[in-house]
């Protein structure tokens, strides 16, 4: 009798041990959230409840000491708040197949994650500061065409230390938004879901720009590019990493200060058939451009101080016959080309210093059928 007592003991000792460790709380209609040795689960079926502070999270109290968050499939929507300030969480995060929404603040502090971030085909939004000052290493996308991503979702995180691995969609498939850099993948993912080619991108007009890892900067689609103010180009923050420009065909205008200041850029630059103008300042300060500078047929105007202080060309400059105007400073400055250079005939006007301390060039031929102006 007495070693059956020691053993109900032991056995109701156990239960409220384990009691004590595993704690439940509901999270949703059809939803629990268990934590068990540190880790986190929630499971069931349908929407996370949302709540307006950290503080009325049922997990509130441990929210430094939870280190592994579970989220099963079933779970539709991750509620407002629903882990902000949980900086405990270490390691990767993969959220199930099913999800269609994270809402606002929903990570927002959990500062711990260290690993990888796994959003699954089929999210449709993500709500303003969902990941806000989380830390996550690489963000591996599966959802190729959300519906709303939001306000800040990756603000003050290091972005640039960020790998984002997406696969390739459409323009409109992401914003940029603050704290949200727009990425695609160009080409296929590989087996282990890494982007072929990782690029910074989003519109310009209607065009489209993309930087790729080994700073090329590509402008493509149809149309005349906006004009900008200095520095506000959408690739201006890359402006001294950029190291090549691959402007395609169809573009038929490069807007004002389009390049401004981008002094990173080296070898040629190739204009596309079909361009017609080049806005004022478009190239202002390129200083690292090599090799003869040659402008296609078709194009009309350069504008003024289009390629200022643009030192680094070599060889010739060419003109093409339908030229009509260029710009006052337009090449001032541009002290790298050398030999003749022929002025087209259907030029018009010549603006004040257009080719001022261009020292390279040796002779000028003039076959204009209108008296043009340089002053």
């Amino acid at each position: 009798m007495k070693t059956l007592k020691i053993i109900f003991l032991c056995v109701l000792f156990c239960a409220a041990k384990i009691s004590t460790n595993a704690q439940t709380w509901p999270c949703g209609t059809n939803l629990t959230a268990t934590l068990s040795g540190g880790t986190l689960t929630i499971r069931g079926t349908g929407d996370m409840a949302n709540y307006t502070s950290s503080s009325q999270q049922p997990w509130a109290s441990y929210q430094t000491s939870m280190t592994t968050l579970v989220i099963e499939s079933g779970v539709t929507s991750i509620g407002n708040y629903a882990f902000r300030d949980c900086s405990g969480f270490t390691g990767s995060l993969t959220l199930p197949v099913g999800l269609t929404s994270i809402e606002y603040g929903a990570f927002q502090n959990c500062s711990g994650f260290n690993g990888s971030l796994t959003l699954p085909e089929g999210l449709q939004s993500i709500g303003d500061f969902a990941f806000y000052n989380c830390s996550f290493t690489e963000v591996i996308n599966h959802a190729t065409t959300p519906q709303t991503i939001n306000t800040g979702i990756f603000g003050n995180v290091p972005i640039s230390a960020m790998t984002l691995r997406v696969p390739d969609v459409s323009v409109a498939a992401y914003s940029v938004a603050n704290g949200w850099k727009d990425f695609r993948c160009i080409g296929s993912m590989d087996v282990s879901g890494a982007c072929n080619n990782i690029v910074y991108g989003g519109s310009a007009g209607t065009l489209r720009w993309e930087l790729s890892v080994d700073g090329t900067l590509t402008i493509s689609g149809n149309g005349a590019m906006p004009n900008y103010n200095p520095g506000y180009a959408p690739w201006s923050s890359y402006r001294t990493s950029m190291t090549t420009l691959v402007i395609e065909s169809g573009v038929t205008r490069i807007g004002n200060y389009a390049f401004y200041g981008c002094s990173g850029f080296t070898g040629s630059l190739t204009f596309p058939e079909g361009l017609q103008s080049i806005g004022s300042s478009a190239f202002y300060g390129c200083s690292g451009f090599t090799g003869s500078l040659t402008f296609p047929e078709g194009l009309t105007s350069i504008g003024g101080s289009a390629f200022y202080n643009c030192r680094g060309f070599t060889g010739s400059l060419t003109f093409p016959e339908g030229l009509q105007s260029i710009g006052s400073s337009a090449f001032d400055g541009c002290r790298g080309f050398n030999g003749s250079l022929t002025l087209p005939q259907g030029i018009t006007s010549i603006g004040s210093g257009a080719f001022a301390y261009c020292s390279g060039l040796t002779s000028l031929n003039f076959n204009a059928t209108r008296a043009a102006q340089q002053r």
